[in-house]
């Protein structure tokens, strides 16, 4: 198989093109064929799980990625913003809330449009909320106590922030619904 767009030679069974990430249109009956012929010669088995007798579709926005891609598409930045201008925070703290949102929303809409570019968002955007967790939990334990609950907040912020990066990455590097849906992990 080739790509349409650049003329790349791609492998068998991916969905984009790894030099220019469009993505590869197959023939169907081209690819059953080659799949019925190349799977029993190499000795591969599905990874799919079947229910009664029949494949589960894995592929597509559904699951618990259709959760991430509404949260961080339409949840995330609604609550956020509105948090952002209500409260009464410095200019610093209100910059890196709107980079949050900034990147939750860009990495919600790549992903919500399967893009290969997705996956290197990605990690820019887990690594920097692994970032900022670890930020936040640091100044919040640094913090004295009487700042009115101030450094108990940033911690319970910053732990949330990581647990959030953490869970997630790990799902975008274990999911059969990731590998069904882009072709492989992250």
């Amino acid at each position: 198989m080739h790509c349409g767009k650049c003329g790349c030679e791609a492998k068998s069974g991916t969905r984009f093109c790894t030099r220019c990430d469009a993505e590869i249109e197959i023939d169907p009956r081209d690819s059953r064929a080659e799949l019925s012929l190349s799977a029993p010669e190499q000795g591969k088995v599905s990874d799919t799980p079947t229910t009664s007798g029949s494949q589960t579709d894995l592929s597509g926005i559904g699951g618990w990625l259709y959760f991430f891609c509404i949260r961080n598409t339409v949840l995330a930045p609604l609550f956020n913003t509105s948090a952002i201008f209500a409260s009464s925070t410095d200019l610093l703290t209100k910059t890196i809330f709107c980079l949050i949102v900034l990147l939750e929303f860009t990495a919600g809409v790549l992903v919500w449009r399967i893009s290969l570019r997705a996956f290197r968002f990605l990690k820019i955007y887990f690594g920097v909320l692994v970032f900022l967790g670890l930020a936040f939990i640091t100044i919040g334990g640094l913090s004295p106590e009487d700042a009115q609950g101030g450094s108990m907040s940033l911690i319970k912020f910053g732990s949330e922030e990581l647990l959030w990066a953490i869970g997630w990455y790990m799902y975008f590097r274990r999911s059969r619904r990731i590998k069904a849906t882009f072709g492989r992990n992250m």
